[in-house]
């Protein structure tokens, strides 16, 4: 909890900080680099 003062020094009101679980994994995902195809070995296949 993070207390919130108006400058006169007496607490305002008890803010809860957003916890770290809660915050997204990653910023970006590849959807073309995240899959399990299967590639050819040659084109004629």
């Amino acid at each position: 909890m993070v207390e919130i003062a108006e400058g006169n020094g007496e607490p305002e009101e008890m803010v809860e900080l957003p916890q770290k679980k809660y915050y997204r994994q990653r910023a970006h995902a590849n959807p073309m680099s995240d899959h399990d195809i299967e590639y050819p070995v040659s084109p004629d296949q």
